[in-house]
């Protein structure tokens, strides 16, 4: 998990990099590539320490993201985070979070699996937004065939970090809400 290990938080962004790393975003996707000498690549072998990887390498994380207007990071979500819509193409959670955030109508928004090839969008509010027209805002942006299931709830429990708290989504799945 990269924004634990490499970044620092920050009020305003996901993170700045810790002091000894260098992260990069390859283009054009904005996979997230890390090095540095305080990262572990590879498998840990009694006795031989990190075996695999070298610091000077630039690896892979397995996250998204993008650099903001001061210079930090802004974490996007997983690679391969996608789900199939009606026409069968994958679309991305990136996508889709993107699309939500730009309506201007959410107080907070996040995408989870539902069932093998399906997502759910949990979407919180904004005060002045209803369910409705945040609808039909994303509807307009991704097309109704490119929708997630939406479920609209009162808050999204995150950790420290901004991730999601895996508990507290499976238990929203089962608890109603208006």
């Amino acid at each position: 998990e990269t924004a634990s290990f490499i970044a620092s938080e920050s009020p305003d962004c996901d993170g700045w990099t810790h002091t000894g790393l260098e992260l990069r975003l390859r283009e054009p996707d904005g996979a997230l590539e890390a090095r540095g000498p305080g990262l572990l690549w590879g498998t840990w072998q009694a006795g031989k320490g990190p075996v695999g990887r070298r610091a000077d390498q630039f690896e892979p994380t397995g996250d998204v993201g993008r650099w903001a207007d001061d210079g930090s990071l802004v974490w996007l979500g997983r690679v391969g985070a996608w789900f199939k819509d009606a026409a069968s193409q994958k679309v991305g959670f990136t996508e889709v979070e993107t699309a939500l955030w730009e309506t201007g109508l959410v107080a907070d928004c996040a995408l989870t699996r539902d069932g093998h090839e399906g997502a759910r969008a949990l979407v919180v509010t904004a005060p002045s937004a209803s369910s409705a027209s945040i609808t039909a805002a994303l509807v307009a942006r991704l097309g109704r065939g490119r929708m997630p299931r939406v479920q609209f709830v009162p808050q999204i429990e995150r950790t420290a970090h901004g991730k999601l708290v895996q508990k507290s989504i499976a238990d929203e799945e089962h608890r109603p809400h208006g």
